[in-house]
């Protein structure tokens, strides 16, 4: 019996509904109901975002009696899989040395004064002979192990990142001639690389297999960066934002004087001890003097509880909160937004005084860069200048598509017989 498979992060789930045994993923709260009732089964796939595999388990054991599936990519690995997986490591390891007098050649860019190897450094040793790297190859054994053993489907659906355990689900799904669906969840920058592909890319079969039959947009902005990247406006469509619906109703009571600091930090660890390292400074001069209020939220995938403790930030009292990002943008306050964070376009939606984490020799991965008016701060006198005299922002109309009874996205489903 043919169904849908959505693969998507976890936790990302509305938790109250969980705890009344309901899944509500986060990213696609209304399409759930149309695909609930349209596909003869969903089964959901899920990549975790987090390291307590026993609590994610006990999570998903509450909700997973509703649906047809919902697995692990790790429960989808078996012990020949590992011996398979270390024996590919080691060769990657071999090829990766006689590459890297290539690469630093490849790196120096002709024009440019970046060095783009210094860059890239840690990424490559990441992806070559790290924990992560062997973590991937084992994620790609879960991958084809899950595929094979559900079979061919009506369609697999990803809230999409363009990751690259989506490309992975992508290559074994179409090795079934099931057609992907790809669905922007959150923003696309202009220097992401993973939405670039040059013409020799995208006539070519073997990357193609790693990308979906249709790219989803959810906005002017996104199809735009996607079609100037290269991305074949074949396989773009654009639909109704379903992560970021609610910004549509978000209705504040804007003050002129908040008395309340946000701060939402970012992904990586380089980017949080940048971004923690700035405030802290800026506290120190005094920048939270006006503030009644100071909240600090982590990125789910990333705890901060030690750090903040380690860096002493009870002493301006500041607290570590873990309340969604929708709730904290019904009150008034002034957001301070890590650079690479994708909550930036949040609160310009709910037209709050923003400020964004600068970075200084590196790339601007924020989803507003080239957007006018936005506050970048680079040291902690910027910032403390930018808390004293908050300004908001405002976004182009169509940055987002709206729309509550999601009409573009049922003549989507239709379309592939969903």
């Amino acid at each position: 019996n043919r169904g849908v498979v959505v693969g998507t992060w976890f936790p990302n789930h509305d938790l109250k509904a969980a705890a009344a045994g309901q899944f509500v993923s986060s990213y696609i709260p209304g399409l759930m109901p149309i695909l609930e009732k349209s596909a003869s089964s969903v089964h959901w796939f899920f990549v975790q975002a987090r390291d307590d595999a026993a609590e994610a388990v006990r999570q998903r054991n509450k909700v997973v009696g509703n649906y047809a599936g919902m697995t692990f990519w790790e429960e989808c690995v078996g012990v020949r899989d590992i011996f398979s997986a270390l024996a590919e490591s080691l060769r990657m390891v071999c090829v990766a040395r006689k590459l890297a007098g290539h690469i630093d050649r490849l790196s120096q860019w002709p024009g440019s004064k970046v060095n783009v190897r210094a860059h890239i450094q840690k990424l490559w040793d990441d992806g070559i002979s790290s924990d992560a790297a062997l973590s991937r190859l084992l994620l790609h054994h879960g991958i084809k192990n899950y595929v094979r053993i559900i079979g061919p489907q009506r369609a697999f659906l990803t809230t999409s990142e363009l990751q690259f355990w989506e490309r992975l689900l992508f290559c074994e799904a179409h090795k079934q001639s099931t057609p992907c669906i790809a669905m922007q969840n959150s923003i696309i920058s202009e220097i992401d690389f993973r939405s670039f592909l040059t013409e020799k890319m995208a006539h070519s079969a073997d990357i193609m297999r790693q990308m979906p039959d249709a790219f989803v947009c959810n906005g002017r902005a996104a199809y735009d960066i996607m079609v100037q990247g290269g991305y074949p406006t074949s396989r773009l469509l654009t639909a109704e934002t379903l992560r970021y619906q609610y910004l549509s109703e978000v209705s504040v009571d804007i003050c002129a004087t908040p008395v309340r600091l946000v701060v939402v930090v970012g992904y990586g660890a380089d980017e949080i001890h940048a971004q923690l390292g700035l405030l802290h400074e800026a506290l120190c001069r005094g920048a939270g003097n006006k503030y009644d209020e100071i909240v600090i939220k982590g990125h789910p995938a990333h705890p901060i509880s030690g750090l903040l403790e380690e860096m002493s930030f009870a002493q301006y009292g500041a607290i570590e909160v873990k309340t969604p990002v929708g709730e904290l943008l019904k009150e008034p306050g002034v957001f301070y937004v890590a650079n690479s964070s994708a909550v930036a376009i949040e609160v310009m939606y709910a037209r709050q005084p923003l400020v964004v984490q600068g970075l200084e020799d590196d790339f601007n991965f924020s989803p507003l860069s080239g957007q006018k008016g936005v506050c970048f701060v680079h040291t902690p006198q910027e910032l403390r200048q930018a808390l004293e005299n908050p300004q908001p922002a405002t976004l182009q109309d169509d940055f987002f598509f709206f729309g509550t009874d999601l009409s573009e996205w049922k003549k989507i489903l239709a379309e592939y017989r969903l």
